[in-house]
């Protein structure tokens, strides 16, 4: 079988060569009648090649017919792969634009997120500082000293901290600023 392919490899030299040598030859030479007997001959060579390649053809058609539907099939799957992958990513590019959206309206949350609990602290601190003075009297009618005491500085550290611009704790804190003038052994008027 090996025998026969390198028959085959030969023989299709030995005609590459003759194409070769007829192509040389017309363009050399300056006779009509050369030309037209290598062009008789190259004639014959492409009939015989004609030939061949229908006796090949009909020999290996069951090949060649599974071969051609096979290329057929493979080429159709990698054309759909194609636009698969174009396809995705062209919705992986979508996502990313609308994942930056949403990071951005995250973001944004998250900044109203902590507004919010700093205004909350500050409610709470509010809260705390209106009713500092009941809480206080309370704790100097129970003798509770310590605990008044710590009342009175919590409550002078928030009044001269974050809620230093509230107008509306002003006289709360004129109060706890004398209170601890005075000290803390009283109850408040």
């Amino acid at each position: 079988m090996s025998g026969d392919k390198e028959k085959d490899r030969y023989a299709a030299q030995a005609r590459t060569g003759k194409l070769m040598s007829v192509i040389r030859v017309v363009a050399v030479s300056d006779n009509d009648e050369q030309r037209n007997v290598e062009k008789s001959k190259l004639e014959s060579a492409f009939q015989e090649c004609d030939e061949r390649l229908d006796k090949l053809i009909s020999e290996n058609y069951e090949i060649l017919t599974k071969t051609i539907q096979a290329y057929s099939s493979i080429s159709g799957r990698i054309k759909t792969s194609r636009e698969r992958i174009k396809q995705v990513k062209g919705d992986l590019n979508s996502c990313k634009e609308l994942l930056h959206c949403r990071r951005d309206e995250l973001k944004k949350l998250w900044l109203e997120g902590i507004e919010q609990k700093q205004v909350l602290s500050l409610l709470d601190q509010i809260e705390e500082v209106k009713g500092a003075p009941q809480k206080m009297n309370q704790y100097i009618t129970e003798k509770r000293y310590l605990h008044a005491t710590e009342l009175l500085t919590k409550t002078v550290a928030h009044l001269e901290g974050d809620l230093k611009g509230v107008e509306a704790l002003t006289e709360i804190g004129l109060e706890m600023k004398s209170r601890k003038e005075v000290g803390v052994t009283s109850p408040l008027a």
